[in-house]
């Protein structure tokens, strides 16, 4: 399993059918485009990976040892911001589904979370592009911000990631 896939699972959420009764929910739907950003394949993390992955991945890559802290590190994003809208928002809605995950948040608690999230970013941008850009803009402020270049290899992969979204869900469901 490479780098990218360990981080974000692999098994292609289309393919799953929680995902897909998941994926039949308009507001469901939209939060999958905004993980896209994440993921490429249109996964959720919470049927991509199992419970102990995705508490292994909040820990580990998002130092959140507990629910208590991933509650707060989501609130501070979700509120307070860090870098922009669509980085700080996209990755909200990319830690409530990877709580739900976890068993740290309900499934219910999550959406809700996800889709005041979406709608956010639903109402401030026009076209997945807008959002596309700023959303790499945000990332790598983030990188500046802690001292550290970004990693070799993930301008690429998000890229694809982007395109694989376009290809999946974009093209099918515009912003406004």
């Amino acid at each position: 399993m490479g780098f990218w896939s360990a981080l974000f699972g692999s098994k292609a959420g289309s393919d799953l059918p929680a995902y897909r009764e998941d994926h039949r929910i308009p507001e469901r739907r939209l939060v999958h485009g905004f993980l896209a950003f994440y993921t490429g394949n249109d996964g959720d993390p919470r049927h991509t990976m199992d419970r102990q992955s995705n508490i292994k991945h909040l820990q580990e890559n998002w130092s959140t040892p507990d629910a208590q802290e991933l509650v707060e590190l989501m609130d501070r994003y979700e509120v307070k911001g860090e870098c922009n809208d669509a980085f700080d928002l996209i990755r909200t809605i990319k830690l409530a589904r990877h709580g739900a995950g976890a068993g740290w948040l309900s499934d219910d608690e999550s959406w809700q979370r996800c889709y005041r999230c979406a709608l956010r970013l639903k109402d401030k941008y026009r076209r997945w592009e807008d959002v596309y850009a700023d959303f790499t803009a945000g990332r790598v402020d983030w990188y500046r911000g802690i001292g550290k270049a970004i990693p070799a290899g993930a301008e690429d992969y998000y890229a694809r990631c982007f395109a694989a979204g376009q290809q999946l869900i974009f093209a099918q469901l515009p912003l406004n």
